[in-house]
């Protein structure tokens, strides 16, 4: 009696185990058990202002963009950035800087949305509505920490890395005063935090391999955005850092839909 008690947990456990096993269908069925709460009409709504405030800014930026720096207290002589910057731009800032430039466009911009988004559709199996409910919160999170990003860099006004070396040639350039923060940056880590947390709630079992690999990737591109000059270490980590954390709680604090 005592040695059969003592192997009961462990056949309980295998049985558990071979029933999984055999029933692969009721296992799926389970990791789509929740769903979050979205409405189309209202949620795209909100995409819609979001993408206006990402997008109407970048299209007037010739008005909007601070001239001169803000940043820069040029008054009291020559502004340099802090020494970790500095460092980080004359080890990693290329020779080309448009080829890291075009990389880190075609990454951002190309690659991993439609990677995010076609490893979430694969996860549904073909349920193109469940995929169509991730999609949308996706966008979501990715518009808000977009938006914002247009927000704080044509109010902080910092210079460019490239505009700093030489000032010279780009007197008239509205883009070189709006170098705080990194938007390809905040727009690659918000894809993939967005993506991940949409997963994760609704129960995919591939959630961590959307961090695990989308992360790397997302950090490639606040690299090659130092490579092309065009923004500062710092830059680059606050990127990271306010893009997933927009974008985390915009998915995070959407309601579960009651079952």
């Amino acid at each position: 009696m005592t040695r059969s008690n003592t192997h009961a947990p462990a056949l309980a456990l295998c049985a558990a185990l071979l029933f999984q096993l055999a029933n692969p269908c009721e296992c799926r069925a389970q990791a789509r058990e929740r769903e979050l709460d979205v409405t189309l009409w209202q949620d795209w709504t909100v995409n819609g202002l979001l993408l206006a405030g990402w997008v109407i800014p970048e299209l007037l930026k010739d008005r909007l963009a601070p001239d001169p720096c803000r940043w820069c207290d040029e008054s009291a002589g020559r502004w340099d950035p802090p020494g970790i910057d500095r460092r980080a731009r004359d080890f990693l800032v290329a020779d080309r800087p448009s080829a890291p430039a075009l990389a880190s466009d075609i990454l951002a911009f190309g690659v991993l949305p439609a990677a995010a988004l076609g490893v979430d559709f694969l996860s549904r199996s073909g349920d193109w509505n469940g995929a169509l409910d991730d999609a949308t919160l996706i966008v979501q999170g990715v518009a808000a920490s977009a938006a914002a990003n247009q927000l704080v860099k044509f109010t902080a006004g910092r210079r460019r890395p490239y505009a700093h070396a030489d000032p010279r040639p780009f007197a008239d350039d509205p883009d070189q005063n709006v170098s705080f923060y990194s938007g390809h940056t905040a727009l690659a880590f918000s894809t993939v935090v967005s993506t991940s947390t949409v997963m994760y709630r609704r129960g995919s079992p591939y959630a961590p391999w959307v961090l695990g690999i989308g992360l790397p990737a997302a950090a490639g591109v606040g690299v090659l955005r130092i490579a092309a000059d065009k923004h500062y270490l710092t830059d680059v980590l606050t990127g990271a850092l306010v893009g997933s954390a927009i974008s985390f709680l915009v998915v995070w604090l959407h309601p579960v839909r009651e079952e």
